[in-house]
C-alpha cells in the first residue's frame, strides 16, 4: 500500500469530511433547541473533556517534533506504531466519549451490563464514562446504531489490538501486521484519523461559539496535523 499523494489523499478526505457533517450535524443542531437546563449537564462534560484533552495534545505535538528528527528505519517504524496507539487511547477514545455525550444529551440510553448490582448501568456523563471500562468496539456499535458510522470507523480498533497485544511480526528490521508493511498504513491511517478529529471538534467548536459557553480549548486542536502529504517525486519526501 503507497501512501497517497496530496490531491488523492485531499480527494478521498473531503468525502469522509462530508460523511462526518452528514452524521453528526443533525444532533449538535438539535442541542440548540434544548434549555439552558436540559443542556448543563452536557455543558460541564463538554468542558471536563477539553481539559483531558489537553495532555494528549500536548503529548501528540511532542511527538510529532521527534518524529520529523529521525530517519527511515525500525526505529521509525516502532515510534510510529505506538504514536498510533497512542492518538486511538487518548484522542480517539475521549472523541467518542463526545459522541456518546451528545447522543445521551439527545435523548439516547447508553447502558453497559454489570456483574454488580445493579446489572445495567446507565451512564449520563463524563465521568460515567471514565469509571466504568466500556470497550471501544461498544462505544463505536451504540454510535453506528444512531448512524454515527463515519468518524468512528476512523477508529482502526483491529489495528489498535494488533499492536496494543504486540499482534505484528518483526523480520530484517521490518515491521508487519498480517503480512503488510505498516508504516505506508499507519501514515495514512494517522493522518485521516486526526483530520478527522479535528473536524470533529470544531463542530463542537461552532456549537460552543453559539451558546456562548467559555472555558474549553477547542482551538488548540487546530494544530494537529500528522505529517504533510506531498507528491511523491518531491524533495519533501526524500530523507
Amino acid at each position: 500500500m503507497e501512501t497517497l499523494d496530496r490531491e488523492s489523499f485531499d480527494m478521498a478526505f473531503k468525502k469522509i469530511q462530508e460523511k462526518i457533517k452528514h452524521e453528526i450535524q443533525p444532533f449538535i443542531d438539535n442541542l440548540l433547541s434544548l434549555s439552558d437546563e436540559d443542556l448543563e449537564d452536557f455543558r460541564e462534560d463538554y468542558l471536563k473533556f477539553y481539559k483531558h484533552c489537553d495532555d494528549s495534545i500536548e503529548i501528540l505535538d511532542l511527538f510529532k517534533t521527534d518524529f520529523k528528527k529521525l530517519d527511515t528505519s525500525f526505529k521509525e517504524q516502532i515510534f510510529n506504531l505506538y504514536l498510533y496507539l497512542g492518538m486511538v487511547e487518548s484522542l480517539g477514545n475521549l472523541v467518542l466519549d463526545l459522541l456518546v455525550l451528545l447522543l445521551v444529551a439527545n435523548g439516547k440510553d447508553f447502558h453497559v451490563e454489570s456483574i454488580h448490582a445493579p446489572r445495567i448501568r446507565h451512564l449520563y456523563s463524563l465521568d460515567d464514562l471514565q469509571k466504568t471500562y466500556v470497550p471501544l468496539k461498544m462505544k463505536i456499535d451504540f454510535l453506528d446504531y444512531y448512524g454515527i458510522k463515519t468518524y468512528p470507523k476512523i477508529i482502526d480498533s483491529k489495528l489498535r489490538n494488533d499492536i496494543a497485544h504486540f499482534k505484528f511480526r518483526v523480520d530484517k528490521n521490518k515491521i508487519t501486521i498480517k503480512g503488510k508493511g505498516i508504516t505506508d498504513t499507519l501514515y495514512d491511517n494517522g493522518d485521516t484519523f486526526l483530520l478527522a478529529t479535528r473536524l470533529v471538534l470544531g463542530m463542537f467548536g461552532d456549537l460552543e461559539e453559539e451558546l456562548g459557553w467559555e472555558g474549553s480549548k477547542v482551538k488548540k486542536v487546530e494544530g494537529i496535523n500528522h505529517k504533510q502529504h506531498t507528491d511523491k517525486n518531491s524533495d519533501s519526501t526524500k530523507k
